[in-house]
């Protein structure tokens, strides 16, 4: 979920950046944290077990969090849907 020094893609890079602004919300995320988590769920369960938080409130956080997290690296999951263009036939009625 947040990459590997060895991906030298562009979308790796970013994807390895995203463990900064992981810390950067939750400072007690370690680099074995990061390494390890590779599900919204790990993140979760790690918040949980850190901060003594209940699931329910941690998977909100985490959920809008992970939104961010998307719109950050460009992941075409949360982007809109988009409308097929018309045959060509449709075009000249």
């Amino acid at each position: 979920m947040f990459g590997n020094k060895q991906d030298v893609t562009p979308f790796g890079r970013r994807q390895f950046g995203e463990r900064l602004e992981a810390q950067k919300r939750w400072p007690f995320l370690t680099s074995r944290d990061l390494d390890r988590i590779s599900t919204e769920r790990d993140l979760c369960a790690v918040i949980c077990r850190n901060t003594g938080s209940e699931v329910v409130e941690t998977a909100a956080t985490v959920r809008t969090w992970m939104t961010e997290h998307f719109v950050r690296l460009g992941s075409p999951s949360t982007k809109e849907p988009v409308e097929p263009a018309p045959l060509q036939e449709d075009r000249q009625k």
